[in-house]
C-alpha cells in the first residue's frame, strides 16, 4: 500500500519560484516570436499555471498568476500601461475559470478541455476590455483571437496533458507538496 506524504508548505513554496521562472522562461520565448495579430501569443507562459492546478492549492496558483504577469510586464517593458492591465485581466480571469473547472470537473475533462476553457475566457475578458478602451473597432479581432485561442489551447493543453502523464517529477512532487 502507498501512503500518501502529508503536505509540506516548505515543498509548495519551492515549487512555486520554479513554475514562476518557468513562466517567464516561456514569456520571454513568446515575445520573440512574430505576432500576426497583435496581442496574440501562443500561452506557453500557461503551461506553469496549468501544472500548478495540480500541484499547489488555489492560493498559491493565484499567487503564480501573479508572479507571472507582472514579471512579463517587467520584462516587456509594460508594467505602468494599460497593456499590463489588459494582460492581468485576462490572466486572472482565465486563471479563475481554470481553478473552478479543475476542481469541479477534474474526473470529466482533461487538461486540453481546462487550457481551452481558460484560453476563451481570457480571450473573451481581453476582448471586452479591449472593446472599452479602443471602442466597437476591437470587436473585429474578436473572432480570429477566439479561434487562435482555441487552437493554442488545445496545443498547450495536449502539451500539458502529456507532461503530467510521463513527468516522473510530477509524480513524485504531487504526494509532497499543496
Amino acid at each position: 500500500m502507498i501512503m500518501k506524504s502529508m503536505p509540506s508548505r516548505s515543498n509548495s513554496y519551492n515549487i512555486i519560484p520554479i513554475l514562476g521562472a518557468l513562466s517567464l522562461f516561456f514569456s520571454v520565448i513568446e515575445y520573440i516570436i512574430p505576432k500576426p495579430i497583435p496581442f496574440l501569443r501562443i500561452g506557453l507562459a500557461n503551461i506553469p499555471i496549468l501544472l500548478s492546478l495540480v500541484l499547489l492549492t488555489p492560493k498559491k496558483t493565484i499567487l503564480l498568476i501573479f508572479i507571472k504577469s507582472i514579471g512579463s510586464s517587467l520584462i516587456a517593458g509594460t508594467i505602468f500601461s494599460w497593456i499590463f492591465l489588459y494582460s492581468l485581466s485576462g490572466s486572472l480571469a482565465s486563471g479563475i475559470i481554470m481553478l473552478i473547472f479543475y476542481r469541479v470537473f477534474n474526473r470529466w475533462i482533461s487538461m486540453i478541455g481546462i487550457s481551452v476553457i481558460g484560453a476563451l475566457s481570457s480571450n473573451l475578458v481581453q476582448i471586452s476590455f479591449a472593446t472599452l478602451l479602443l471602442g466597437s473597432g476591437a470587436k473585429y479581432i474578436g473572432l480570429p483571437i477566439l479561434i487562435t485561442g482555441l487552437i493554442t489551447g488545445i496545443v498547450i493543453g495536449y502539451f500539458t496533458n502529456n507532461f503530467l502523464d510521463k513527468s516522473l517529477w510530477i509524480r513524485s512532487n504531487k504526494l509532497n507538496i499543496q
